[in-house]
């Protein structure tokens, strides 16, 4: 890139902010992924592991393969806010893959609140406080989860329009140092 060419603010402040957000859970998973390796998992006699729902035994059962590919997202959406800083466009581009996954995280969300606040109707019918607080949970909840969904796709917007997309093309010459011959 040129020193000529104008840096955006937004694309700057995107940066620092999920290099901060994507540091901290790196460390974070390091962390885990440590505690994982050093701590013995339990073993589970048969009789518990038929108590155990499907979901959690495969969770328990590849616990330290879950955590060292969380470890590995983490360390790729810190480089590419990194790489996002300094204006690459492979970043941009896994960026915007990150951002775009977050929105469908964002949209199964909503089915696992639906799940979560109309599971057990009964138990709730019965005691007004009971219901408007299970309602309340769910229209806060709702309004949450549309509002992170709805961040991510305008930070996608900007990041794929064109005056955004143009500070991220090599400029002829730049990566050389090599410009135009003097006569």
């Amino acid at each position: 890139m040129a020193a000529s060419q104008q840096r955006s603010t937004f694309v700057t402040v995107v940066a620092w902010i999920f290099i901060a957000l994507t540091g901290y859970l790196t460390f974070q998973f390091l962390i885990i992924n440590l505690m994982a390796r050093l701590i013995p998992l339990p073993g589970w006699s048969g009789e518990t592991q038929g108590q155990m729902d499907v979901v959690f035994r495969t969770i328990f059962g590849h616990l330290r393969l879950l955590c060292f590919l969380m470890l590995l997202v983490s360390l790729t959406a810190l480089a590419s806010s990194i790489g996002l800083l300094k204006r690459k466009n492979w970043a941009r581009r896994v960026f915007i893959g990150f951002l775009g996954l977050g929105v469908v995280y964002q949209v199964v969300c909503i089915g696992v609140l639906a799940v979560m606040v109309f599971a057990e109707p009964d138990l709730v019918k019965d005691d007004p406080e009971a219901l408007f607080f299970v309602a309340a949970i769910g229209v806060v909840g709702l309004a949450m989860i549309l509002t992170v969904a709805a961040l991510l796709v305008w930070i996608i917007k900007r990041l794929i329009s064109p005056a955004v997309r143009a500070e991220f093309q090599p400029v002829l010459g730049a990566e050389t140092g090599a410009g135009p011959t003097p006569p």
